[in-house]
């Protein structure tokens, strides 16, 4: 099993190998960022979200808390639109004193609780970022935000300018994005700006559209709470229903 330094150094030799990189992007704005519909559709999700998935989100933060010390909260400063930083929310995975989560974490990390594992390989640490949409930090689709280590480790270490397409995200990043619904092996800072890149200048409603569905399939997160809102729709149809006698 790789440790999280041994996946970044080989990240970093094959983005380092590549010969054809943009050196400064021509977009400044992102077009995604601008959309009132888009914006509107986020706050309305996220907020509809936090209330189907209120409960399984409870119930996680409480085995959280039982079983180590410490908030239910792990909070990251992360790299959002045009550089700005910000904290993202996400389930606490490992031990209070240790949760200093790096680039990647194995699997078998001796610092994972049991809850923690479950709620990883559910993925629904992802939920509490819906909060973040509903703030404005971020999208439900959009580019997936670095890490403020990460990303001095990719400016100093691996010399990649701010400017580099894909690298800051132009628009608002997202809790899925284009990486996440093509992903089939862990990939290099390269594809991944690639997809970045790809985004946002391709931008339109239809994409993200595609690829809300995509995540539906794909995404765990993103299955149980649009699992569980379609579960309330439907419930809420047949009691409405009922009442009017049809």
């Amino acid at each position: 099993m790789p440790t999280a330094i041994e996946s970044v150094t080989r990240l970093t030799e094959k983005f380092e190998n590549r010969t054809t990189l943009r050196a400064v992007s021509t977009l400044t704005t992102g077009r995604a960022a601008s959309s009132t519909l888009k914006r509107t559709f986020d706050i309305t999700f996220s907020l509809f979200g936090l209330i189907v998935t209120g409960p399984v989100l409870l119930i996680a933060c409480l085995a959280i808390v039982l079983e180590s010390a410490g908030g239910p909260l792990f909070i990251q400063r992360r790299v959002g639109r045009n550089g700005k930083i910000f904290n993202i929310y996400k389930l606490r995975s490992m031990r209070a004193a240790s949760a200093s989560e790096a680039f990647k974490t194995a699997k078998d990390d001796a610092r994972l609780t049991r809850s923690g594992l479950l709620v990883r390989l559910t993925n629904i640490d992802e939920l509490p970022q819906l909060i973040n949409v509903l703030k404005g930090d971020m999208s439900l689709i959009g580019p997936r935000p670095l890490s403020v280590d990460e990303t001095d480790y990719i400016k100093l270490d691996l010399q990649v300018s701010p400017s580099y397409s894909g690298f800051i995200p132009r628009s608002r990043p997202g809790l899925v994005g284009l990486e996440q619904v093509n992903r089939t092996r862990d990939l290099t800072y390269y594809e991944r700006f690639e997809y970045n890149h790809s985004y946002e200048s391709n931008w339109s409603l239809l994409m993200d559209v595609q690829i809300f569905c995509k995540s539906l399939l794909m995404c765990k997160h993103v299955s149980i709470a649009g699992g569980a809102g379609l579960a309330i729709l439907l419930l809420v149809s047949a009691h409405v229903l009922h009442l009017i006698g049809v």
